[in-house]
């Protein structure tokens, strides 16, 4: 005997609509009634006629496979637990709880793994991408995208163990992101913000900042011992990052983040007079009892600092883009623009730096046209 199958409408107290796949097969040889399976689909009627089909015909012919019941909370669980922990850095395992506790589970956690859909993660990305689950403010698209590195390979592993048929987030559309523009800053704008800065405890970690164009967290994870005071050289070799609201280093995540910075004179003796004032201190920017900073902590008092001078708002990562700007604008070829700041690739400092590129290629047809129409 034959498989077959129906649809079934059904409306939950709060009115949302779901149907509900029922498949019939032989009779029970106990109870004499015909077998029945249930399946709910929360989508379009369409799609659940077109889940039906799929069952039926993959019954009839013996392929048929059914996935876990395992609801998706747990399998993430289980995945964090055998798969995450003890093969990734403390960071990544942070991040990667956060996004399973405040994006995943609070929209799909309660639904079996295999039954989980392609249009249910695509619904789930459309939801986050215009507000998130747990606070309800909006989430940039890289935050989207994070989230669903989290969700992708959990459902990869699981369809390696054969928990479901497929992986229902490996075709899900992602919003655009927009092509990222840094602010462009004159020199009379740095110019402004080191005179305000001078004389408080920010204008040594800005002069550093803003000379040699130091990630946030490379800047306070700096030691005296990175410093070659003799070759007028700074080695960049880690980055502090926050773990459970304490800071911890770590290495950088590209061999080009560990890195030599020529220094000049006059900032080798800003960091002489730094030392004096904090001898005891291992690192180079700290706090006043010589404690290094959380990058959250270093953030929020740059804020603090703008708000109280009534200064345009500004990220501590813009004084790193202000930074590649200064060279760029005064001439320093892009090699030399990319090995500073730790770039792997040319192309991403090419890419980001853009607009300041176009300024050169203008730049190079002025001159040309003094060198070859001389006689004009």
């Amino acid at each position: 005997m034959e498989y077959t199958g129906s649809v079934r409408v059904k409306t939950g107290k709060n009115g949302t609509v779901s149907y509900q796949i029922v498949i019939e097969g032989e009779k029970d040889p106990v109870t004499g009634k015909r077998m029945r399976s249930y399946q709910t689909v929360h989508g379009k009627k369409r799609d659940a006629i077109r889940i039906m089909n799929q069952i039926v015909a993959e019954k009839n012919a013996g392929t048929y496979f059914k996935g876990s019941n395992l609801l998706l909370k747990d399998w993430l669980d289980q995945w964090f637990r055998d798969y995450c922990v003890g093969h990734l850095e403390k960071t990544t395992l942070a991040s990667y709880r956060d996004k399973i506790d405040h994006y995943i589970v609070p929209v799909l956690g309660n639904i079996p793994i295999g039954r989980l859909t392609g249009q249910e993660v695509q619904q789930w990305i459309n939801r986050i991408t215009k507000s998130s689950p747990a606070s309800g403010r909006k989430i940039s698209p890289k935050s989207v995208r994070n989230a669903l590195l989290v969700l992708r390979p959990a459902l990869e592993r699981a369809y390696d163990l054969h928990l479901i048929r497929e992986n229902p987030a490996a075709r899900v559309v992602l919003p655009k992101r927009a092509r990222f523009k840094p602010t462009i800053y004159s020199d009379e704008d740095i110019q402004k913000l080191l005179t305000v800065a001078h004389g408080t405890d920010l204008y040594f970690p800005l002069m550093l900042d803003l000379f040699t164009g130091m990630r946030r967290g490379e800047l306070i994870a700096l030691r005296w011992e990175d410093i070659d005071f003799e070759a007028k050289n700074l080695h960049v070799q880690n980055s502090i990052v926050a773990v459970q609201g304490a800071p911890e280093m770590k290495g950088p995540k590209t061999e080009a983040g560990k890195r030599d910075i020529a220094l000049s004179d006059k900032i080798i003796q800003l960091l002489l007079e730094r030392r004096q004032a904090f001898p005891k201190s291992e690192y180079v920017v700290c706090q006043p009892d010589g404690k290094p900073y959380t990058p959250d902590a270093f953030s929020r008092k740059f804020q603090r600092f703008l708000q109280r001078n009534h200064l345009p708002h500004l990220r501590l990562h813009d004084i790193r883009h202000a930074s590649a700007t200064m060279m760029i604008e005064h001439g320093v070829d892009i090699k030399t623009v990319q090995s500073r700041l730790g770039h792997s690739d040319i192309s991403t400092t090419l890419n980001i730096y853009s607009h300041m590129t176009e300024k050169m290629n203008r730049n190079a047809a002025d001159k040309l046209d003094e060198v070859l129409f001389f006689n004009d």
